[in-house]
């Protein structure tokens, strides 16, 4: 006999708490924390008189 679908969602139910009961957010941090730095981003300067479209589809 198969179990029908219920008994299959309360067995992915129950693994899905155990996980988030046992996160623990300081070692996401700490692998955050060992990641290389990224460079800011400069801000894009839209010359006087350019549609944003224009400047970034390229359409105009």
């Amino acid at each position: 006999m198969i179990p029908e679908a219920a008994l299959f969602a309360f067995g992915a139910l129950t693994l899905m708490v155990a996980v988030v009961v046992s996160f623990d957010p300081q070692s996401l941090w700490d692998v955050a924390e060992r990641l290389p730095k990224r460079p800011c981003r400069q801000p894009v300067v839209r010359p006087e008189g350019v549609s944003h479209d224009a400047l970034f589809h390229g359409i105009g």
